[in-house]
């Protein structure tokens, strides 16, 4: 009787150990699984870092474009109030001109 009792002591230890082993590989499928993932994860936020700099330099470069082009519009426009000053300039002086002539 006690061997018996020994012996189904003995096979409820090999059906845990039996299911320890099927959980432990279980377990390690599941850590495989989690570190391709957070190597993938990785990469992909490698990749992002790369892209949010170029994005970052561009985002820059346009804003020195943008600066500038304003620069320019600015001395674009101050050059079209002097054009425009000497266009009235002369026209005034044709003026006074045409004015001379008829009452000479």
């Amino acid at each position: 009787e006690r061997a018996e009792t020994v012996e189904i002591k003995f096979m409820d230890i090999e059906d845990e150990l039996k299911l320890v082993g099927s959980k432990q590989q279980t377990l390690e499928v599941s850590e495989e699984k989690a570190l391709e993932n957070e190597e993938k994860l990785q990469k992909q936020i490698a990749e992002l870092m790369k892209k949010l700099l170029l994005a970052d330099t561009r985002s820059e470069n346009a804003e020195m474009d943008i600066q500038r082009l304003n620069v320019r519009i600015d001395k674009v426009e101050e050059d079209l109030v002097v054009e425009k000053m000497k266009i009235k300039d002369v026209s005034d002086d044709l003026n006074k001109c045409f004015d001379d002539m008829l009452y000479i």
